[in-house]
């Protein structure tokens, strides 16, 4: 079998390994039982999930510096037993600052190192198809939810939170250790007979951080990188309790109607990444933000009207924007800056990962003080809003700066 087959069962196994380190997005499924046994408020597990995704953005920006260093088979085996000591440890906590060790930090850093490696290795295997390969591998990390949501929500009715997060500790941590062994950056011989791509992504000016760092390019796709997972991240945070509190809903329906909206979070990832392909990020990007706007309205007007259908779409049209900022996100740095950086330059991106991850956390602060989501939501549309301001700037600046059109 050559590396033309062979790549897509790299593609496949790589999948799989996102859909588990994605169960992170699933937390909201967990907030409610968690605050009960625990005692703790929705500030408290808020915070829970926003320290998480900074580890899980640290973890990508360590990893983006070790993986020239050492061999990601190394690094995989280690996020493998980060992965199921902390989901472990977490079944066995009674109190905040022990979630915070265990989920926060030790999963956290763990999906981190796995994603870094995912994302950097293999589109190196598809440069004719960097829209559909990076996006079918934000799609599986979409795609925990809905995948793996229905059947915690079952483990929840019957063995508990601790006991699901055990068994998905056990689980991940064996495909973790199973990637390791299949996982591996393209040798000299392989990288000869895989398809070139498409020119533009192949002579661009190859910039290490410190260069991107220095162009307006770079911070203007940040800002709606920011903007746009803001609003998902919180979504995905407080969607399900939103249902319960603000709506009316039933625990299991809200986990069901959850579980649903995150399936256009994967749907928005692979799509995206085609229509890159296919019009470019600039066009992309502007369409987005006009989606987020109007998906923030009917949110909005669903909590004023009591209509939770409404509150369905305009959610699962939300998350399927922010699938769309995810996996345009590396499709545009390695575009614009190269291969040569594309794991230090997407660690350095990263940050706005640790940014963007704190505004579930904000949201959280809010809806305690307020005791309702209407308020918090309206900030979310004000970043909705941002995101498509800067969007229309994105194509101008770039075409200035890099002389290119991305």
């Amino acid at each position: 079998m050559d590396v033309l087959k062979k790549r897509w069962g790299y593609l496949a196994i790589a999948v799989l390994i996102l859909l588990f380190m994605g169960i992170g997005y699933a937390f909201s499924l967990f907030v409610v039982p968690i605050e009960k046994d625990l005692g703790l408020t929705r500030a408290d597990t808020s915070f829970v999930f926003t320290l998480c995704f900074i580890f899980f953005a640290l973890g990508s920006l360590i990893t983006g510096f070790l993986v020239q260093k050492i061999p990601p088979a190394v690094l995989l085996r280690t996020a493998a037993v980060m992965f199921a000591l902390g989901f472990y440890t977490s079944a066995q906590a009674d109190r905040l600052w022990q979630l915070y060790l265990t989920y926060s930090i030790c999963c956290g850093l763990s999906i981190g190192i796995s994603y870094n490696i995912m994302i950097s290795l293999l589109p190196l295997y598809f440069h004719d198809k960097i829209g559909l390969a990076t996006g079918a591998l934000l799609m599986g990390f979409a795609m925990s939810t809905t995948v793996l949501g229905p059947i915690c929500g079952i483990g929840l009715s019957t063995i508990g939170w601790k006991g699901v997060f055990v068994i998905l500790g056990i689980l991940g941590g064996i495909v973790l250790l199973t990637g390791s062994v299949v996982i591996h950056t393209p040798t000299d011989d392989q990288m000869s007979h895989l398809p070139k791509g498409n020119k533009k992504i192949n002579t661009v000016t190859e910039l290490p951080p410190s260069g991107i760092l220095k162009t307006k390019s770079y911070y203007v796709f940040v800002i709606i990188y920011i903007a746009i997972g803001g609003v998902g991240m919180a979504l995905i945070n407080h969607a399900a309790m939103t249902l319960q509190e603000d709506l009316n809903q039933s625990l299991s329906l809200s986990t069901l109607i959850v579980s649903f909206v995150c399936l256009f979070n994967g749907i928005g990832r692979i799509f995206w990444g085609i229509a890159y392909d296919r019009t470019g990020g600039a066009a992309a990007l502007r369409k987005l933000g006009i989606i987020l706007i109007a998906a923030m309205a009917a949110i909005l007007l669903s909590l004023l009207l009591k209509k939770p259908l409404l509150f369905t779409a305009g959610t699962g049209a939300a998350l399927f924007c922010y699938g769309g900022s995810s996996s345009l996100a590396p499709i545009i740095v390695r575009a614009l800056f190269g291969d040569k950086y594309f794991s230090k330059n997407f660690a350095v991106t990263n940050i706005g990962t640790m940014i963007l991850s704190s505004v579930p956390a904000l949201i959280g602060a809010l809806q305690t003080r307020f005791g309702n989501y209407t308020l918090p939501y309206s900030v979310l549309l004000l970043f909705a809003t941002l995101s498509l301001i800067m969007a229309h700037l994105y194509r101008p600046i770039v075409e200035k700066e890099l002389h290119t059109v991305c």
